[in-house]
């Protein structure tokens, strides 16, 4: 792996940074959203009366200050490289994508060699817990839902059987929580399911179901990814600002990628 050094006006991270290409191609791919660029501004103020000066400055310079390097070989020939500082929170377009992108590049090599066992299945499953409407749910409520996700998986799809799940959590439009799931495990029916989900939840019973196959119905385990971090690669569309603040501090340090069993090593 490459190092470069940083010009002698920016000290970066010592005196050394590691260059990593695949992370840093996808800050490129997209244009900054000029409306989110406005909105980012007010956000951070909110953030700064809230006493988070930290996280208001990260939302403040996201995609406007740059990290300039080069080669300390002279005989390099190596341009410049500029790095934009990110800050990383689930409320930017531009960090979703780039999260997005991020974590396909990640998983796709284990997801394009999926080898499915005798008598397993690709499918998604959403799993949904019963929430307050219009209200954002509090943290407990988060890790609850993953917790007894867990307890789903490892009911129906355990570990000796090869099966395993990644998930990915969800907040929708009316503020309803779900884990959205692509399974690699035997094929159960709804209402069994929707039982031991109920079971598990003591108030919830709603969730889906449905094979992951291509035009051809051959299993397509890229698909599968694709679809499963798009829930990742959009912000949540917010009434006002103060929801988006909200938000953000909900979410900031809650992982929002979970792996089960044969994914685990993933995350």
């Amino acid at each position: 792996m490459r190092r470069l050094q940083p010009k002698s006006n920016l000290s970066l991270f010592g005196s050394q940074a590691v260059f990593r290409p695949r992370w840093l191609k996808y800050y490129f791919l997209f244009k900054p959203d000029p409306g989110w660029k406005a909105d980012k501004h007010r956000i951070a103020d909110l953030l700064e009366e809230s006493g988070h000066s930290k996280i208001a400055h990260r939302v403040r310079t996201c995609m406007e200050r740059v990290a300039v390097f080069k080669c300390g070989n002279p005989d390099c020939g190596q341009t410049e490289l500029r790095i934009p500082f990110t800050c990383k929170t689930f409320i930017c377009p531009e960090c979703c994508k780039t999260a997005f992108f991020s974590r396909y590049r990640e998983y796709e090599k284990v997801f394009k060699g999926l080898t499915l066992p005798a008598g397993h299945r690709l499918q998604f499953i959403t799993l949904t817990q019963r929430h307050s409407q219009n209200e954002l749910p509090s943290t407990v409520a988060l890790k609850k839902l993953f917790k007894d996700a867990r307890k789903f998986v490892n009911r129906l799809y355990p570990r000796k059987s090869k099966a395993g799940a990644l998930g990915v959590l969800e907040i929708g439009k009316n503020k309803n929580i779900h884990v959205h799931l692509v399974v690699v495990g035997k094929v159960y029916s709804r209402s069994e399911m929707s039982r031991l989900w109920y079971k598990i939840t003591g108030d919830s019973y709603i969730l889906d179901r449905k094979d992951v196959t291509d035009t051809q119905g051959r299993p397509d385990p890229e698909g599968a990814l694709r679809y499963i971090l798009k829930y990742i690669k959009r912000p949540l569309a917010f009434d006002s600002l103060h929801d988006a603040v909200d938000y953000l501090l909900l979410m900031q340090k809650f992982r929002r990628v979970r792996t089960f069993w044969v994914f685990y090593h993933l995350t």
